[in-house]
């Protein structure tokens, strides 16, 4: 069920960046890594939730050392029910700068939260970039530093008008109403 954005705990203090998936080297974990090391956000914090392999997940918390990263970016696992709930209410925006999706339903979820987004142009997502709801980059160091930079400048305000934007998008295409409209369209064209 989608959630009204009214649901959001607005933090104007400290903001957000959620990236909930599963932690693979195809999520592009390292550019995300190497990005905040370039971009150093102040105000910002880098929440990173997922499982994945251990020997994976040590070689990623190594990187956030050798970056110098500590501070700034934390590991808490797989998160399911009221603790993803509580991710993903508490974000200010969220990331998966992966090198191959098929379609990213943690996009469309945090969507669905109102959160803007930034994704790289190997997912299906392209409307984010043209209908203005986060950044849709090259999957490379330069697309993902720069969506970061562009992200830790933008204000509050702007952020809460993507995320709204974002969320109205997701509901308009992926809700039961309009999914229950389609199929009906579909049926009839059938019979």
């Amino acid at each position: 069920e989608l959630l009204n954005a009214s649901q959001r705990i607005d933090l104007s203090e400290a903001r957000t960046l959620l990236f909930l998936a599963r932690l693979h080297p195809v999520k592009g974990l390292e550019l995300l890594l190497e990005g905040l090391s370039l971009v150093r956000p102040r105000g910002w914090k880098c929440k990173i939730a997922g499982m994945g392999h251990p020997s994976y997940v040590l070689e990623l918390q190594r990187s956030v050392e050798r970056y110098g990263l500590t501070d700034i970016v934390s590991f808490c696992g797989p998160l399911g029910g009221a603790e993803k709930d509580l991710a993903f209410s508490e974000a200010s925006a969220f990331i998966l700068p992966s090198y191959s999706e098929s379609f990213g339903i943690s996009i469309a979820e945090a969507m669905s939260w109102g959160l803007p987004v930034i994704t790289t142009h190997k997912t299906p997502w392209a409307d984010i970039c043209s209908k203005k709801m986060g950044w849709y980059v090259t999957p490379d160091i330069a697309g993902i530093s720069h969506a970061l930079f562009q992200l830790f400048n933008t204000t509050n305000s702007d952020l809460r008008s993507m995320g709204f934007r974002a969320r109205e998008y997701v509901t308009n295409r992926y809700s039961w109403p309009y999914l229950g409209s389609k199929m009906s369209s579909v049926y009839q064209i059938l019979c």
